[in-house]
């Protein structure tokens, strides 16, 4: 009589419990910060002119977000420029949201969720406040000036740039 071999059981598959930021984990004393749970999403949608001749160096102030505040991944930079570079962030921080080459047509998303290697602004910049944003050591409080800067090329006249900033503010 042959004897068959006893049947291994498959290796155990890791099995998880993980808890994102928004929900409190159960097991830790520390509570959510209320911005990742009853946070309001609010907007700055803003449309600028760029003057004919404005040349690099030239700043338009889009709006004002609360310095503790988190970029919504949904927020876009749309605009019928050509042929002009602008970047978009902070007085101290200009670049904080990347450089947008306006030659691209209509614009677009101002996340690059597929962005993991930090060239632009990308996944793993979401979880970050403005004032981090803004190049700041610590929160400053109040608001933050958003503006547009022109990095490369020359205005033409009649072009606009719209910005639907979209945020997440504690309520």
């Amino acid at each position: 009589m042959v004897k068959k071999a006893a049947k291994e059981a498959p290796p155990a598959s890791p099995i998880a419990t993980r808890y994102g930021t928004g929900y409190r984990n159960p097991g830790s004393p520390d509570a959510i910060d209320s911005v990742f749970r009853a946070a309001e999403i609010r907007a700055v949608n803003s449309t600028v002119e760029v003057g004919e001749g404005d040349e690099p160096g030239s700043r338009y102030f889009v709006g004002y977000v609360p310095s503790s505040g988190l970029l919504d991944a949904g927020s876009l930079v749309m605009h019928d420029a050509t042929g002009l570079t602008v970047q978009l962030g902070f007085k101290d921080n200009p670049n904080a949201f990347g450089e947008f080459d306006m030659s691209l047509q209509g614009g677009g998303p101002l996340v690059d969720l597929a962005d993991t290697a930090g060239t632009d602004f990308g996944l793993n910049d979401l979880g970050q406040r403005f004032w981090e944003h803004a190049g700041l050591a610590r929160d400053p409080g109040g608001e933050l000036d958003v503006l547009l800067t022109v990095v490369g090329g020359v205005g033409v006249a009649d072009t606009k740039i719209h910005c639907a900033l979209k945020y997440y503010r504690q309520g």
